[in-house]
């Protein structure tokens, strides 16, 4: 795609009745194939962080994601549905700023969006392989093909396809036999399946016996209890002398196994 590296200032881009935005020329001294380069706006961009957002849990990796595009900012408006864009260094990740992104495709095989296109393949698959019950396993290497195979036939048909649809045709990526909203309603089910896990009733948190807090906690209560049958036996001699050893101290109730979320 590009046959120099110069570094990159700004482009412009132009937008078309589908709702893509084409990138039309950029900065002196860098020579690329513009039929062909499609870039994200701020919208698509929101769409594919909502994305990964819901995959995080299964090993999204920021770093990588950052590095795969170049980010710019809306310089000026000018004719003809087309804009002059300027590079930025924001974060893509910055809510404050709106954004486009423009994926780091100059090396196709083993550059920065490469990278992210190979990751977000593996946390998709290690998603589906968790929350969905089959006798066997997806594997990257099945759903590469698949993905792969569609994609040449739209090449075949002479459809370029922009980076949104290939970056959301793998975050949304859902096994033959199972359809987008059957998949939504799992990942649902399995997010309040794991807050019901976390927290108990009338507002008391689930905690690790383990913890080094409940141990100090249960260390203090114990203290405690026994300073009480001490107290008890001395202001009450008598009644310690006749029952003797055979006397069982109340048991008093057992703490909850967990304690109210902490102040804040």
């Amino acid at each position: 795609m590009a046959t120099a590296t110069p570094k990159l200032e700004w482009c412009t881009v132009r937008f078309d009745n589908e709702s893509l935005w084409w990138v039309q020329s950029v900065n002196k001294g860098i020579h690329w194939g513009f039929d062909e380069l499609g870039i994200i706006d701020p919208r698509q961009l929101q769409h594919v962080l909502e994305l990964l957002a819901s995959m995080r849990e299964y090993g999204v990796q920021d770093d990588i994601v950052e590095k795969a595009f170049f980010k710019f900012r809306l310089k000026k408006e000018m004719t003809n549905k087309r804009f002059r864009l300027e590079r930025t260094r924001d974060s893509i990740y910055d809510s404050d700023q709106i954004l486009f992104i423009l994926p780091d495709d100059i090396d196709e095989e083993s550059g920065p969006f490469a990278d992210f296109m190979r990751h977000i393949m593996r946390v998709r698959v290690r998603m589906l392989n968790d929350l969905i019950e089959s006798d066997q396993a997806l594997t990257v290497e099945e759903v590469d093909a698949e993905i792969r195979e569609a994609q040449a036939t739209d090449n075949i048909e002479e459809q370029s396809i922009h980076y949104f649809t290939e970056i959301t045709t793998v975050l949304e990526y859902t096994p033959a036999g199972l359809d987008a909203d059957e998949l939504k309603d799992i990942v649902e089910e399995e997010t309040v399946t794991k807050a019901g896990d976390t927290v108990l009733e009338d507002g008391y948190e689930e905690i690790n016996e383990d913890d080094e807090a409940f141990k100090q906690d249960k260390e203090a209560l114990n203290w405690e209890q026994q300073e009480e049958e001490q107290q008890r036996k001395r202001d009450n001699p008598e009644f310690e002398d006749i029952m003797g050893d055979s006397v069982e101290v109340e048991e008093k109730p057992k703490p909850r196994r967990g304690r109210p979320p902490k102040k804040k």
